[in-house]
């Protein structure tokens, strides 16, 4: 009994000691798309130039029309 009351006491001696780092708060990505029904949202951390791509189920790629440097939804 006191073997292995002595490795538990140890055991929480060494994890309070050296407690878990709080994590560093993480940068937004750089480029954010989120899509709801038929319509494809994008979010740019920074201004800048973006060239949205689509692929259907069936394989074929399709570019997604920009406009503006404001929110824009674009109909995919």
């Amino acid at each position: 009994m006191i073997p292995s009351l002595a490795v538990t006491v140890g055991l929480l001696v060494q994890a309070a000691a050296h407690p878990v780092p709080a994590r560093a708060a993480r940068a937004p990505d750089p480029v954010r798309v989120w899509r709801t029904d038929s319509i494809a949202y994008v979010a740019l951390r920074e201004p800048g130039h973006l060239l949205l791509l689509l692929v259907d189920p069936i394989g074929r790629i399709q570019v997604m029309p920009g406009c503006c440097n404001r929110p824009q939804a674009i109909p995919s």
